[in-house]
């Protein structure tokens, strides 16, 4: 479906104590958001975005549960724009999408000992500065509540390249809730 390779890092590329097995899933996000092969009819959309996306750093900062943290750290080269030649503000909003659900799944696997990836129920971006074709954006992803039923991330996205924050978020994620069934 996509020309771009993924990227080809091995999960022990990945700095950090978080587990093997989470640094496995991280090691490629591309795979991790195509989801079973055999369901999908259409592409898959961010597919071209996420296989240039290199996760570089996974740690789990210990303490008491309800102080647990999980920082995920990774590296975005803008290589696609907007009209006006900076990153789309669509793209800034999908890498805080994606890279946040990747920090609580890093979180869920390492410190509930179950895997979640949930669903959005709210996400919330703040631009603040441009990035141009050709820079590096650093993406610090952390958690910052995990609960039963709701767990919640930020995002800071920084342009490397120019030293400056290029856009922040907020993404709280809960378990889907179950069908009832009406018979």
């Amino acid at each position: 479906m996509s020309s771009v390779p993924p990227p080809t890092i091995s999960p022990d590329r990945i700095k950090g104590n978080a587990s093997d097995g989470a640094k496995e899933l991280l090691s490629n996000p591309a795979a991790f958001f195509q989801g079973r092969q055999e369901l999908r009819t259409l592409p898959v959309f961010g597919d071209d975005i996420n296989r240039r996306v290199v996760v570089t750093e996974a740690n789990i900062k210990a303490g008491p549960r309800s102080h647990c943290i999980a920082l995920l750290v990774a590296e975005y080269l803008i290589d696609m724009t907007n009209g006006g030649g900076g990153i789309h503000g669509g793209c800034l909003a999908f890498l805080v999408d994606c890279l946040t659900t990747l920090a609580l799944v890093a979180y869920s696997l390492d410190v509930d000992d179950q895997f979640f990836a949930g669903v959005s129920q709210n996400i919330n971006v703040t631009y603040h500065s441009p990035a141009a074709a050709g820079d590096k954006l650093r993406i610090v992803n952390y958690t910052v509540a995990g609960g039963a039923r709701a767990k919640t991330a930020r995002c800071e996205i920084w342009n490397a390249t120019h030293h400056r924050i290029v856009a922040s978020g907020s993404h709280i994620k809960m378990n889907p809730s179950q069908p009832s069934s009406k018979l």
